[in-house]
């Protein structure tokens, strides 16, 4: 049973062919107007549409670091090596960004140059929806990025592609700025507060240098010397003014220690915050680029939309297989209809 299904299943698929060729040629007249018509108006259309050119570029992305990172801490990396899949992945999220779209547009005035109205409400929609069709980036298996610009002029589009190279550093920078300057403010504000407060050291220390104190230290040796040559010596007087500087010491001699001390805890921290203030101001002003540029983008000097035979191919082969539905569901409606009546 089951083979005589399966054998009857074949059978249908040539009897089934047979039966659309057998229509075809039944309906060959109908087809072949239908068909023409459909070449020719595709054929007449085809020429209203717009011709767009190609430009392409291709870039390698680098490997990123901080530009304070490669100059103080001496890396041994090279700026300009090609970089991994991170980087690609960092790169390609700057090239699809509404920052980098922003700079192009707003350069090549894109709305006025794409003809879409200024005035209308949806601008930033359509241009957004435009920017996307004429613009695409993709990776290449050789871990590069292929930009490819489509524009009604040839120049413009080769324009348009070196610049997104150009805006892609412009962009990563303005992203590492925004936190660079942050953490620069940050900096700056603990500096500032760092040698304030030195500043109040060094006047508390100047105020105990005016009751003596001028080394604690220094002066503790020395005046245990004297007092040793005065007692030797049998100098009262001289034993009597050594011990008041010492009591002088003694009172004040802990306070300068401890004001010392905590001047050359900050002296060190001025220095730390001197070197990072140094490095986040590097940071904040100065750029490494985000792309190798491997292939520029120049004007191309033949078109690449519209493919007019492509356009006239698919146009005529879609009307004469949408007639040959229509044309049995017809057929079929009328044996039906003969079958009800």
């Amino acid at each position: 049973m089951m083979k005589e299904n399966v054998n009857s299943g074949t059978n249908e698929s040539p009897e089934r062919g047979m039966t659309i060729l057998l229509f075809i040629i039944q309906w060959w007249k109908h087809l072949l107007v239908i068909s023409f018509s459909a070449l020719l108006i595709s054929a007449i259309a085809s020429f209203f549409i717009r011709p767009q050119f190609k430009a392409t570029s291709s870039v390698f992305a680098v490997k990123s670091f901080s530009v304070s990172k490669y100059l103080t801490d001496g890396l041994k990396e090279d700026y300009m090596d090609i970089g991994d899949e991170d980087d690609i992945e960092k790169l390609m999220q700057i090239f699809n960004s509404s920052e980098l779209q922003d700079l192009v547009v707003e350069r090549f005035d894109l709305y006025k140059h794409w003809d879409i109205r200024a005035d209308d409400p949806n601008k930033f929609t359509w241009m957004h929806l435009k920017f996307m069709e004429m613009v695409t980036f993709k990776r290449t298996d050789m871990l590069s990025v292929k930009i490819e610009v489509h524009d009604y002029s040839p120049d413009t589009a080769a324009l348009i592609a070196n610049a997104i190279t150009e805006f892609s550093d412009t962009v990563k920078f303005r992203f590492t700025k925004r936190i660079a300057v942050q953490a620069l403010n940050i900096l700056v504000d603990e500096y500032d507060k760092t040698l304030a407060f030195m500043k109040k050291l060094e006047d508390s220390m100047a105020v105990l240098r005016t009751k003596g104190v001028l080394d604690y230290n220094l002066q503790v040796e020395a005046y245990s010397k004297s007092l040793g040559k005065a007692l030797a010596g049998g100098n009262n007087a001289g034993v009597l003014k050594i011990e008041e500087r010492l009591k002088k010491l003694e009172q004040f001699g802990g306070p300068y220690l401890s004001l010392t001390n905590e001047f050359i805890l900050q002296k060190e921290r001025q220095v730390y915050l001197k070197s990072k203030l140094d490095e986040a101001y590097m940071n904040a002003t100065k750029q490494l680029p985000s792309n190798l540029t491997v292939q520029k983008a120049t004007p191309s000097d033949k078109k690449d939309k519209p493919v007019r035979w492509l356009i006239v191919f698919v146009a005529t082969l879609s009307a004469f297989f949408f007639s040959v539905m229509v044309l049995i569901l017809l057929e079929k409606f009328k044996q039906l209809k003969k079958k009800m009546t």
